[in-house]
C-alpha cells in the first residue's frame, strides 16, 4: 500500500533540503524493478554533472546490482535531452580482454508513461526485428534516489553479426534531416556530419553514401528495382509498418539506425518515446521512408500486407496489437513504485495515472485507423 501523498509544501521542503544536503540519505529498495546502485567520489559526481553529454568522457564508478559490485564507467547522454533536468547517461563495463558492453539509462525526461519505448520495442521485436530489451530499474547514486531510468542495451555490432547470421555488416546511428528550401535530405552530401558510424570501429561511410546517392538520382522506377535488390524488403516493410501501428513521430527527424546486412538496406528503431500520443495520429514517415512506401515499391506491397493482418483476426499478425494492448497495464503496475517515489515526478503522479486509459484508448484508435485504411 503506498503512503498518503504529500501536501505540495512538504514536498517543497523536502526538494530544499535535498538542495542543502541537510536530508538523511539511506538505501532504499523500489519494488517491481531492477534496483542499480552507483557510488562515485565527489570529484567524480562533479565532472559527471559539468560534462557535455554529446561529446563528454566516461568517468569511473562502482555498479551495484543484487549484491554485486563491478567497476564501471559512466557518463551523460542525449542530444536534445542533454539539457534536462533529470540526465540520462550511458554506462559501460568493460571485461578482462578490453570488451565493452554498454547501456543507455534513458530518463523518460519526456515520456508520462515511463513505458513507451517499452512497449514499442517488443512490437518491433514481435515482427523479428533485433530491438534491444528495455527492463525497468530504480536508479541510486551514493545512495540517493535518482528516480526511475530505462535500461537500454546499445546495439552491438558482433552481436547483430549473431542475430543475422551475417558475413558482412555496417550499422549507423542515422539522423536524415529535412528542412525547409532544402533538398531531400539538407545541403551536405556526404552526410557525416549526421551520422555515427557505430560498426565497424572506421570512417567509412560509402555504404551510408551510396544509398543516399542511389535515393537522388534515380526515377522511381530504378528506384524500385534497386530496393528490390538492396534492400531487405521484408524486414524494412515490417519496421515501417510497427512504426506506422505505433504512430511514432516522424523517423528521420528522430535517432534511428541504418542497418546493412550483407549488402542488404534495412533499419532499427530507436528513441521511441514519443509514440501513441494523439497528435501522431496521422503522422508520417520521413523523405526516406515515404519513398520506400509509394505504389510500385516492393516495400511498399509487403508493408500493406502486414498491416492488413494487423486488424485480421484469422493471421498471425493480429497478435501483435493485442500483445501491445495486453502489455500496458502489466508493465504500468511494474514501474509504479519507482515512478511514484521519483522526486522529479512528485507533482506529475496523477499523469501517470491516467496513461493506462490513455495508452489503451490510443491503441485501439490506432487499430481502427489502420482497419479503416488498409
Amino acid at each position: 500500500m503506498k503512503i498518503p501523498r504529500a501536501p505540495f509544501y512538504l514536498v517543497f521542503l523536502l526538494l530544499l533540503l535535498l538542495g542543502c544536503d541537510l536530508f538523511i540519505k539511506e538505501t532504499p529498495e523500489v519494488e517491481g524493478v531492477r534496483n542499480v546502485y552507483l557510488s562515485m567520489s565527489d570529484d567524480a559526481v562533479q565532472f559527471l554533472k559539468e560534462s557535455n553529454a554529446y561529446d563528454g568522457d566516461y568517468t569511473h564508478c562502482y555498479y551495484e546490482e543484487d549484491g554485486i559490485t563491478q567497476n564501471a564507467w559512466i557518463k551523460a547522454r542525449g542530444f536534445s535531452s542533454r539539457q534536462a533536468y533529470k540526465r540520462s547517461y550511458t554506462i559501460m563495463f568493460e571485461d578482462s580482454e578490453g570488451n565493452e558492453t554498454k547501456y543507455a539509462f534513458n530518463a523518460c525526461y519526456y515520456e508520462p508513461s515511463c513505458i513507451r519505448n517499452r512497449l514499442a520495442f517488443e512490437t518491433y521485436q514481435d515482427l523479428g526485428i533485433p530491438a534491444p530489451e528495455i527492463t525497468a530499474s530504480a536508479l541510486f547514486l551514493n545512495d540517493e534516489y535518482l528516480g526511475y531510468y530505462d535500461i537500454v542495451p546499445l546495439y552491438d555490432g558482433e552481436d547483430l553479426m549473431d542475430f543475422y547470421n551475417a558475413d558482412s555488416l555496417e550499422l549507423y546511428k542515422a539522423h536524415f534531416c529535412e528542412y525547409e528550401g532544402n533538398n531531400a535530405f539538407g545541403d551536405e552530401h556526404p552526410l557525416q556530419s549526421l551520422t555515427e558510424k557505430k560498426y565497424p570501429d572506421d570512417d567509412d561511410y560509402e555504404g551510408l553514401n551510396s544509398m543516399i546517392i542511389t535515393f537522388l538520382e534515380l526515377d522511381d522506377e530504378e528506384w524500385y528495382d534497386w530496393v528490390e535488390d538492396n534492400f531487405d524488403v521484408e524486414a524494412t516493410a515490417s519496421y515501417c509498418a510497427a512504426h506506422k501501428l505505433l504512430q511514432a513521430q516522424e523517423t528521420e527527424l528522430f535517432n534511428h539506425y541504418l542497418l546493412i546486412v550483407d549488402g542488404l538496406y534495412t533499419f532499427l528503431p530507436w528513441d521511441n518515446e514519443q509514440c501513441l500520443f494523439d497528435d501522431y495520429s496521422e503522422n508520417e514517415l520521413g523523405t526516406l521512408h515515404k519513398r520506400l512506401l509509394q505504389d510500385g515499391s516492393p516495400v511498399k506491397s509487403r508493408y500493406d500486407e502486414i498491416m492488413a493482418a494487423f486488424v485480421d483476426d484469422s493471421s498471425a499478425y493480429s497478435e501483435y496489437p493485442q500483445n501491445l494492448l495486453d502489455r500496458v497495464s502489466e508493465y504500468l503496475a511494474q514501474v509504479d513504485s519507482a515512478v511514484y517515489y521519483d522526486l522529479f515526478r512528485a507533482f506529475d503522479y496523477d499523469d501517470f495515472l491516467e496513461q493506462e486509459d490513455y495508452l489503451i484508448n490510443n491503441i485501439n484508435n490506432r487499430l481502427d485507423y489502420i482497419e479503416a485504411n488498409f
